[in-house]
């Protein structure tokens, strides 16, 4: 039977408090069933987002926890931030990820509201595919007036809830929970105001501007200048708000992008980067909330590849993969309540991991640079016999320089081998398949070095060099197949 996942991603109103932050996150992670997958405070938002998967019971028994966690913690009588929110959990998704249909992930909305409802006395609405009423399709409908106007609008008929009693409950506020798709958080920070990065984002967000944000009728004309007419926005599918970090000291152009194959990333950030251009304003880097799915960061990569005219085809960014790959199976390994007598050793095995994939981004720079001085020894006059005498000490550096770089790149490949056995050993088995493209990657990274080296060795003068090298390369190969033989061996001997 294929296993079943849902995507849960509770957003609740706190992100000062580390204590209600962490207490809402173990509330979720100790769930049976739940692997607990980001956890994303704000300070200035006052909101975490946590996002978690598991099959469709764990996931509604997930949101419940957590719910429960946050109803001790968070008391909106006292809750301040920049983001619009009108509960303690203010909104509550399911997304199907993995042999799930998008009505299973409704009836766990509408299963989750039901119960949550019953067990805290509060109020939630069902948005999205869980509802029927086209006013409540958005969560922006629900949620506007926030907090502070539900104890008016829960009164009117139109705005009676899903579920839970018609009463405004000040310490909780109400909930909305719902089926959806995936949605990409991404937030571009700009050198701005608060105002400022609201005009950018009323520019680019599909619903564009209202007349009540024209200038004439309530909008400063400081920030918004005259002229300005209801339109529609330039990005379909992008929700955005443009809001002030106070620990950061700078404002961000805050969005929702509910479909990245209409409008993608780079098309949100190359966006916002216009009209600040246009204000004179400087962009400073972007976030993205949560997790996205990796179609959406491949999108991006490919634009930006084109865009730079950029070849990436190295054998350390190969290595990069394998520890990453190992470093995915370690942090879905810590944490999960499954493994939790494994926390010690995860905690030695994943920072490793996690250090050479991070550090290896040197020796992209690193290798081109060996080529480059290579090459600029090969341009090197030879007009004189001093000059040829130059020219070749400088082609013999720039080789043993072209050595160098791959030949630490296979160490580093090789160092992994000791923990990655220990995973295969211990981990989690659901990712087994991710291990052993990773050994077989870290595997693929030491023969690429092996080749580079081999190509560059022939030229090399020095026979000591040579010989030492060609002694450590031929050991590096066989370390390299004989440790990914063994962590396959291992992979396969295992069963779920």
């Amino acid at each position: 039977m294929k296993t079943k996942i849902i995507e849960c991603v509770p957003n609740c109103s706190v992100g000062k408090n580390k204590e209600a932050v962490e207490g809402i996150a173990n509330a979720i992670a100790s769930t049976d069933g739940c692997n607990l997958l980001d956890v994303d405070p704000g300070v200035s938002t006052n909101r975490t987002v946590y996002t978690f998967v598991g099959p469709p019971e764990a996931v509604v028994l997930g949101a419940l926890n957590a719910a429960r966690a946050a109803y001790t913690y968070i008391d909106m009588r006292t809750h301040t931030g920049e983001h619009p929110r009108m509960g303690a959990m203010d909104v509550c998704p399911f997304i199907p990820v993995q042999n799930v249909t998008m009505e299973e992930c409704v009836m766990c909305a509408k299963e989750f509201g039901e119960k949550l409802a019953l067990d805290l006395d509060v109020p939630v609405y069902l948005y999205a595919e869980a509802t029927e009423i086209e006013s409540r399709k958005k969560l922006s409908s629900i949620r506007s007036g926030e907090y502070e106007g539900l104890p008016e609008k829960i009164l009117q008929d139109e705005w009676k809830p899903d579920f839970g009693p018609a009463e405004f409950n000040p310490r909780w506020g109400a909930t909305v929970t719902g089926a959806r798709n995936f949605l990409v958080a991404y937030n571009i920070n700009v050198l701005s105001t608060k105002e400022q990065a609201h005009r950018i984002a009323l520019n680019i967000r599909e619903q564009g501007r209202g007349e009540e944000q024209t200038y004439g009728t309530g909008v400063n004309n400081e920030y918004y200048g005259t002229g300005w007419n209801p339109v529609k926005g330039r990005c379909k599918s992008v929700q955005a708000i443009g809001w002030y970090l106070e620990e950061a000291n700078m404002a961000q152009v805050s969005t929702n992008i509910s479909d990245y194959n209409v409008t993608p990333i780079h098309k949100v950030y190359e966006e916002v980067c216009k009209d600040a251009e246009e204000l004179n304003l400087a962009i400073c880097g972007s976030q993205i909330v949560g997790l996205v799915p990796l179609e959406a960061l491949m999108q991006a990569a490919d634009y930006y590849m084109e865009k730079e005219n950029l070849f990436i085809l190295e054998e350390d960014q190969k290595l990069r993969l394998g520890s990453a790959l190992g470093a995915m199976v370690g942090f879905l390994t810590y944490g999960n309540k499954k493994f939790y007598e494994l926390d010690s050793r995860m905690r030695k095995i994943i920072p490793p991991l996690y250090k050479t994939m991070k550090d290896l981004i040197q020796f992209v720079d690193a290798d081109a640079a060996a080529f480059s001085e290579y090459m600029l020894a090969l341009k090197l006059p030879q007009d004189t016999e001093e000059d040829k005498t130059l020219r070749a000490v400088a082609m013999q550096e720039g080789l043993h320089t072209a050595i160098r770089v791959p030949l630490t790149v296979s160490r580093l490949a090789n160092s992994m081998w000791p923990y990655l056995k220990e995973l295969a050993e211990i981990g989690n088995i659901n990712c087994k398949s991710d291990l052993q493209v990773g050994a077989k990657t870290l595997e693929t990274a030491v023969w690429g070095t092996y080749y580079n080296i081999q190509t560059n060795l022939t030229d090399v003068q020095d026979d000591e060099v040579k010989s030492k090298v060609t002694e450590e390369i031929d050991a590096a190969i066989k370390l390299a197949g004989e440790s990914c033989a063994e962590v396959l061996k291992i992979c396969d001997q295992r069963k779920a």
